[in-house]
């Protein structure tokens, strides 16, 4: 990777000509690493949710127990513009690594809780609130952190392959899905099934412990967003970024556009190609699930490349044009896809490999421009609080579409209605995006704040 271009990096007033570039390759390292860490400890949630509707649910209704603790993961969504505006407002006031610092703290510390938390057979109804609480502290931390994170890798990287950079934190969403995946399965291969179910999901979440210091002892190498300092050296810093945007109704329109029309899309797209086809195989397909789960594990290692590619072809396309394909191959695949899955898993034929990475090309196409296109719309001084208010209130519907496509499959007895939920929401996000989304890579980000 090369360093840091030299706009980006140009010293601020009073600041030394002679100060350190920062190599592009721990930019994104490091943003990257602290992203997975934290996407981690989010998706292991979700990937042991039927084990958590088993502990912390009441255990009269088993598969209301499951879609319980799937809506859970849609509360986390729910609280994500709190946690975007509070963050937000922190990373354009205070600095972009002071936020994702305390982002990576807040999220792991409730990871680690969640692995301590008695069940319900133990403390009765105070073990779903204590971690639906938990979860909440999650949603709130990755409400800052996605913008954050991107606002500093977009701010150290060169005009024309912004695109490519912020690809990596896309792809890298997935790695962190791999991780959590790989835990699960390696978790559940060492133990009995019986011992995994009372006590042995618990050591996925302990294992954040580890991973959190890795994370911190990538992040604290690092150094503040040169954009920031010369906003901070010139004095023209937002002192009030939250008000500024809510007062504003063009930026709000813009922010509007942004989360229903990349946002949602993204989301939706990667939770139904990610964590409904593991749901569904697993209550709906009778497919064991460490096998489940290793599937799943395939499509998310094959969705890191194609992520990374998409941002790298959006520099050269367009991000609309690439997004907005995206949403069209998931809204037509999505009902064939999931049709020919179970079978296929359930028999362990090399077609549910291939189905499982189909399931990936959507959210890949969706994903690998969305932290570019998500970032760059915004002015420099009230960044990472647009972006963080775009990426969480459209994360509210985003976050939901498996417990939605869940519990309409389960109302009407086919998955078909929980798949046209989802494709209702791609086909609005294409309309959106066309119309109102503006086209983001040529915009000059190298002097936004000189």
């Amino acid at each position: 990777m090369e360093t840091a271009s030299a706009s980006a990096n140009a010293a601020a007033p009073g600041e030394a000509a002679t100060e350190e570039v920062t190599p592009l390759n721990r930019v994104v390292a490091g943003a990257a690493a602290g992203t997975v860490i934290e996407y981690y400890d989010f998706g292991i949630y979700a990937v042991l949710a039927v084990a958590l509707g088993h502990a912390f649910f009441p255990p009269d209704d088993p598969s209301l127990g499951v879609l319980l603790a799937v809506a859970s993961t849609g509360v986390a969504f729910v609280v994500r513009p709190l946690g975007g505006m509070l963050f937000g407002m922190m990373s354009d006031r205070i600095g972009r690594k002071f936020t994702f610092m305390t982002t990576l703290f807040v999220m792991s510390g409730a990871t680690i809780l969640m692995g301590l938390t008695p069940n319900y057979a133990t403390i009765g109804v105070a073990a779903p609130i204590i971690i639906v609480g938990l979860r909440v502290l999650q949603g709130l931390a990755v409400g800052g952190e996605y913008a954050a994170a991107s606002t500093y890798v977009i701010e150290h990287s060169p005009d024309h392959k912004r695109g490519y950079y912020t690809g990596w934190l896309g792809g890298m969403t997935g790695g962190s899905l791999v991780l959590a995946l790989l835990a699960v399965v390696a978790t559940q291969r060492s133990l009995p099934p019986e011992a995994f179910q009372a006590w042995g999901w618990r050591f996925p979440f302990l294992y954040a412990a580890g991973l959190l210091l890795i994370a911190l002892y990538i992040r604290t190498r690092l150094r503040e967003s040169p954009v920031f300092r010369r906003l901070a050296a010139s004095g023209r810093l937002a002192k009030t970024p939250l008000r500024d945007v809510l007062a504003d109704p063009k930026a709000l329109g813009r922010i509007m556009a942004v989360a229903f029309g990349v946002c949602t899309p993204q989301i939706t797209s990667g939770l139904i190609g990610s964590m409904l086809a593991l749901y569904y195989m697993q209550t709906s397909g009778g497919v064991e699930p460490s096998h489940a789960t290793l599937l799943l594990a395939v499509g998310c290692l094959a969705a890191m490349p194609m992520t990374i590619l998409a941002g790298a072809l959006s520099d050269k396309l367009g991000r609309k044009p690439v997004q907005i394909t995206g949403m069209a191959l998931g809204a037509i695949g999505f009902i064939p896809l999931f049709h020919y899955l179970p079978a296929a898993a359930a028999s362990s034929s090399a077609l549910a490999y291939v189905l499982i990475i189909l399931l990936q090309v959507p959210s890949s196409l969706v994903v690998g421009p969305a932290f570019a296109t998500i970032t760059e719309s915004f002015p420099a001084a009230q960044r990472t609080t647009s972006a963080a208010i775009a990426f969480s209130t459209g994360g509210v519907i985003g976050g939901f579409s498996p417990a939605v496509a869940l519990w309409l499959a389960k109302t009407y007895g086919d998955i078909n209605w929980g798949l046209a939920y989802a494709i209702a929401v791609l086909t609005a996000g294409m309309v959106i995006n066309l119309l109102w989304v503006r086209e983001s890579s040529r915009i000059q980000l190298s002097a936004d704040a000189s």
